[in-house]
């Protein structure tokens, strides 16, 4: 069964998924603008490192069996040249219908991840290697990665939440078996 600490645990993960999603978008909101004066470049690479963070958590959420790929490999493969270009897609857009196929599974109501805009930021992603194209679209990459890892954080914690709220009702499942264990001792 469960224990005490494994249902506290559920809290901190819960907590640092949160912060990690609040970091990410005031690093982006503030360094996208100011890299244009190249004294936001810093807030730009601390949210990605934060978005590659945010990315392995939400991959270890959904079960071996379920997952498309491993956690690891979902970032770390971001990090080959060119075949990222392909990768983007099984890493952001495999995130997006596993965590909709996990919650759907588990019958979490209300917790969606848009696939459309998941989708729709991964191709905005390819096109940031295109020259010119990439300062124009840099913008409207901010706001549907802001917008898609809302709701990919959102789906996580729901999905934390549900494994939570299991866990605590295992363990008073239990707690009732052992004391009408030893109540049929006695």
């Amino acid at each position: 069964m469960y224990s005490e600490e494994a249902a506290n645990d559920f809290e901190k993960k819960i907590s640092k998924l949160k912060h990690w999603c609040l970091t990410y978008r005031l690093c982006m909101l503030i360094g996208v603008p100011l890299s244009i004066l190249w004294i936001g470049l810093a807030g730009v690479v601390l949210g990605t490192v934060i978005a590659c963070f945010m990315l392995k958590h939400l991959w270890s959420l959904i079960p071996r069996e379920d997952a498309e790929t491993t956690p690891g490999r979902a970032v770390g493969f971001l990090f080959i040249p060119v075949f990222n270009i392909y990768w983007v897609f099984i890493s952001i857009l495999g995130i997006a219908k596993a965590l909709n196929a996990q919650t759907n599974r588990l019958s979490i109501p209300d917790v969606r991840v848009s696939e459309g805009r998941a989708k729709t930021a991964c191709i905005l992603a390819c096109l940031l290697y295109i020259p010119i194209l990439d300062l124009i679209i840099l913008a409207v990459v901010l706001i549907y990665a802001i917008w898609m890892w809302k709701e990919m954080i959102g789906a996580g914690v729901a999905l934390l939440e549900h494994r939570h709220h299991q866990m605590l009702v295992d363990l008073a499942i239990s707690a009732n078996q052992d004391l009408a264990a030893m109540d049929d001792t006695e």
